[in-house]
């Protein structure tokens, strides 16, 4: 499984986004913590696919919901 090779199928595309959205989840605990809570990254990551996906976002999906939550999560850290 993983990568975007013509033979994957949808399921292993799917598979794929999932497992990379965790690494991304999972990076961004690590790199927040001490900062923020863990439940705040989560959130932040899974809003920033939601919105993602609403707009029709499909392909680099966690890269750029890895971005979006980014964004979120340095403007949260200045707020306090």
């Amino acid at each position: 499984m993983g990568g975007s090779d013509a033979g994957d199928t949808l399921e292993d595309q799917r598979w794929s986004t999932r497992e990379d959205l965790q690494r991304v989840t999972d990076t961004l605990i690590a790199e927040f913590a001490g900062q923020l809570p863990a439940g705040t990254v989560i959130r932040c990551v899974a809003q920033a696919r939601v919105q993602l996906l609403r707009s029709g976002v499909r392909s680099g999906l966690a890269v750029a919901a890895e971005a979006m939550a980014r964004l979120r999560l340095s403007q949260l850290l200045r707020a306090h």
